[in-house]
């Protein structure tokens, strides 16, 4: 994601990533964000585990990680090619792409925001979303 002029604000859409442990209880944490600014589409997954062992009941961390792995490299597959995307692709195309119903993580609803720095942006998002309720 390359920074803007100094004074120029960028446009960006944003969500959080969630992981749902049971679909039928529907309880979730935030476990990272993706954002999408003009053709660059961002994302960060933490892989700190701790907090989803102590929060989830019975929680695989082997098949967590393989799961977080595949959804990882199927982003970072889509963000080399972001570059091609129609201009009109928004973060709810990306989402349709990757995550199907039924799946053990979702997105939240898609937020949107301006910003001089959106890389500066992401990381603040990501502290504020994501890491704040780590130890």
């Amino acid at each position: 994601m390359e920074e803007a002029d100094a004074g120029a604000l960028d446009r960006y859409q944003f969500a959080a990533l969630r992981y749902t442990h049971d679909l039928s209880c529907g309880e979730f944490v935030i476990i990272g964000l993706v954002m999408l600014v003009e053709n660059a589409l961002v994302h960060r997954i933490n892989d700190n585990f701790d907090r989803l062992s102590n929060f989830f009941n019975g929680f695989d961390v082997s098949s967590y990680r393989r799961l977080v792995e595949d959804l990882d490299n199927s982003l970072a597959r889509l963000a080399r090619y972001a570059g091609a995307l129609r201009t009109d692709v928004t973060l709810h195309d990306v989402k349709n792409a990757l995550l199907p119903e039924g799946s053990c993580f979702s997105w939240s609803g898609v937020m949107f925001g301006v910003a001089k720095q959106p890389a500066r942006r992401f990381n603040d998002l990501y502290q504020e979303l994501v890491l704040r309720y780590e130890r």
